[in-house]
Parts: C-alpha cells; structure tokens; sequence
C-alpha cells in the first residue's frame, strides 16, 4: 500500500486555520465529504485522544496523524497544506506546514504500518517538500504526490479498459439495457469519471458504479446515478456479477425487469476486460423476488452489505485468530422467531434499538463475540438485531444441500418457510453462501 496509489486531488486541503484542532477538523471533513460514510465527530475524538497520548508531528514542517478505525473497510488518505503553518506542538519548533492524514482499517494493522512507512520514506525528500510547499493549486499537490505518469504495465491497462468502456456504452444502447455497471477499484481513476461523463445515461438508463472504496454521494462522478459498495475482494469473474447484482437488487437501485450491462475484470490485474449482459428476472430469479416481495423490501439499503462485511471478517479474521461461523437470518423476523426458540437468553433483549443495529460499526465487536455461541442472529430489515443464539425450528427444506452441515440446512430451511434471507459463514472453509426461498442461490469463495 503506497502513498501515491492512494492520493486524490479532492483530498488535497489549503488549510484555513492555524489551530491544530481545528486543522485536524477540516482534514476530517474533507474525508467524510469525499470518502465514503464516515462518522467525523468519532473519528475527531480517537484522533485528538491518539495526540493526547503522543504528538503525530514528525519534523518541524511535516505530521502524520492517524487512526484504525473498526470495520472501516478502506484507506484514506487527506493531504493538507497550510500556508501560514499550523501550531500543531508548543515550543518554536512546533510549527507543521504539511499534514498527512491516515484513515485506515483496524483489521488491517500491517498495511496501516506499511503505509506509514511509504509516507515517511515519500516526504524524506526535502526537494518533493519543498515543490509541495511552492504548489498553489489542489491538482499541483496531487500530481507532485501521485508520481510521474503511469508504468507502462498501467498505462496499457488502461487504455485497454478505455477501450473496453467505448465498446460497452455501444453495447447498451443497442441491447437496449436499463443499467451498466461498472466494477472499479478507485473511483477516482480519469476513466471512469470520462466513460461517466460520455454515458450520462440519465433517465432511461443509469451507470451505476460497484467498488469496494465507495464514493461519498455528493462525489459520485458526473454521468453515476448509484453505487454499491462491495464489502471485500471477490476474484471469480462470475461471481463479481451476482455480487453486484444482489447487492444492487437491496438496495433497491435495480429491479427484477432490468437488464443489466456488467464491465469488469480481476481485481489484481487492473484492468477491465470483460462485458457480461444479464437479464436480472430470468437469471436471478430467486435474487429478485419471493412471491410478489422484491429483495430490497426484505432488507433495508446498506443492510445486506453489512452483514456481508461482517461475516466475511469472522471467516478471515475470527476471534483469537480462530476462523469462525456464523449464520444471519435477515428480514421477516416476527415470522423467522416465530419458528425459533432461544438456546440461550437472548443478549440483545431489552436494549433500545438504535444500540443493537448493525449499521452501527461499534456493534461489531458485540456481534464477533456472540458469533461464538450456537445458534443465529435474526435481524429485522432495517438492521436491528433481535436476537442471538437462537434454534431455528422451521422444517426441514426440500432443497439439498450435501456436503452442507447443520448451520446451511437450518438456512434453506427457516427460508423456505419465511420470506428471510439467510446468510450462512462457513467456519471450515471461510465460504459465505446466501439462502433463499430455501435454495442456496450465491456461494462467495
């Protein structure tokens, strides 16, 4: 994780203030502004806690502060440039005139550090500092910082890609698709805000952008209606589009009459190479509906992908650096605990919605613990969790699932006799599959 890989011209700040505080505040917002969700008085105070404890200042002119946030899911990275110098430490040489901010996830220790390190060695060069104190606009600043134009090995990725974005706006139109999606993994890349402002669909069709570093929504590029957030890597080409898909069907941006253009390649090389069109009600059929109910009735928008998040940090990371398994059991919950009955008392009884919701990333830690009794979490539709550690009791689903253990036909079963989606986390493999009507409908690897 380098520096330059990082680095966005909407996060280059001009610092208005002289007061550290204050200072840090600006960095802060222009984060949450053009960052994706970000919870910027939370962040202020571990921020200001962390420079309590020891001063992030690395030199009279240069700072670094930063934070590991939980369940953050990416690295942002603010660059503010002050004028006048910033009174960041007492004392003469307590003066910074840049700031680097680090926002990075917790679960991630090892890039944090590696990241830092890059930074340190980056602005080591007293020249690059200099140039950087000279520049007077935002986009000198970032291409100081971004390094010399592309590697060859980039520079043709993207322009295949380029080509390949030409190629697929054609293809839409003439295929008559409602949407097209596009899997990228900066939103930032020139491209993808040129193939938006080429497309600008509009009204009779929308791109819709699918990345795992989400755009805020004030900073969607130009020709972008929507964008889903994919809660972690996925490598197989074909499940990168029912990924999308689904998360596209809850939170409600696409529906079961679509047709969808999907433009997208493997992650680790960079580059779009493939075009794949779905026809959302014929080849996701059990995504798109249960009886008349659509899927982003069933769970509320953000919902889903959270549950996603979490059950994939519990396969990877666990608790004690155990793999652990889970099951969710999310939407139609009064039915779902109608055909349950706890194994143990319900931890989440009695506490006020808005402190057992999901959404809410300080419940994680809450959620990874429980993850190790027996049992599944039921979560209304809206990302309050009702209960763990409960039995499911539904009978069993006509749908198969060999080689499965308990936890899956407990999933088939309580969706066949609801209108829930169950969410099964494999502690053995690490595999994520989603129940549906009683069918096992996506196996995420």
């Amino acid at each position: 994780m380098k520096l330059r890989e990082l680095v966005a011209v909407e996060r280059v700040v001009f610092l208005r203030s002289r007061d550290k505080r204050e200072a840090l505040a600006e960095l802060v917002q222009a984060a949450a502004r053009s960052g994706g969700p970000l919870d910027a008085e939370a962040v202020m105070a571990g921020l200001w806690q962390r420079e309590a404890a020891l001063s992030s200042r690395m030199s009279h002119r240069i700072a670094f502060p930063h934070l590991q946030i939980p369940s953050f899911g990416r690295t942002l990275v603010v660059i503010g440039r002050s004028r006048d110098g910033v009174d960041y430490d007492q004392g003469e040489d307590g003066r910074v005139v840049l700031i680097c901010l680090i926002l990075g996830d917790s679960l991630d220790p090892d890039g944090h550090v590696t990241l830092l390190a890059d930074i340190a060695a980056t602005l080591r060069d007293s020249d690059l500092v200099g140039r950087l104190l000279q520049a007077d606009r935002p986009e000198e600043v970032y291409r100081l910082l971004a390094g010399p134009d592309p590697t060859p090995s980039r520079a043709g990725a993207d322009r295949i890609s380029a080509r390949v974005l030409v190629h697929a706006g054609a293809l839409a139109a003439e295929v008559e698709a409602s949407t097209i999606i596009l899997h990228v993994d900066e939103v930032s890349r020139p491209m993808v805000r040129e193939f938006g402002a080429a497309v600008g669909f509009g009204a009779e069709r929308r791109a819709i952008l699918a990345s795992s570093r989400p755009a805020s929504e004030a900073s969607l590029p130009a020709g972008f209606s929507d964008q889903v957030m994919i809660p972690f890597s996925v490598p197989s080409r074909s499940t990168q589009v029912e990924v999308a898909i689904l998360l596209a069907l809850s939170r409600g941006v696409i529906d079961h009459a679509d047709r969808v253009v999907s433009v997208f390649g493997l992650p680790e090389a960079g580059v779009l190479d493939t075009v794949v069109v779905s026809d959302v009600g014929v080849e996701f059929e059990t995504f798109a509906s249960v009886g008349r109910q659509r899927l982003a009735e069933m769970a509320q928008r953000g919902v889903l992908e959270r549950v996603l998040q979490i059950g994939r940090e519990l396969a990877t990371h666990g608790r004690e650096g155990r793999p652990v398994g889970a099951l969710f059991v999310v939407g139609d919950h009064e039915r779902v605990l109608g055909h349950s009955s706890q194994l143990v008392m319900n931890p989440f009884r009695g506490y006020p919605g808005d402190e057992r919701n999901l959404l809410d990333p300080a419940l994680d830690e809450t959620i990874k613990e429980y993850a190790l009794m027996d049992g599944a979490f039921v979560v209304r539709r809206d990302g309050v969790v009702e209960s763990a550690g409960t039995f499911l009791g539904a009978p069993a689903s006509p749908a198969q699932t060999p080689g499965l253990g308990a936890r899956h036909a407990a999933a088939a079963a309580i969706t066949a006799a609801t209108d829930a989606l169950g969410i099964a986390i494999s502690e053995s493999s690490g595999e994520t599959r989603i129940f549906k009507s009683g069918q096992l409908v996506l196996t995420i690897g």
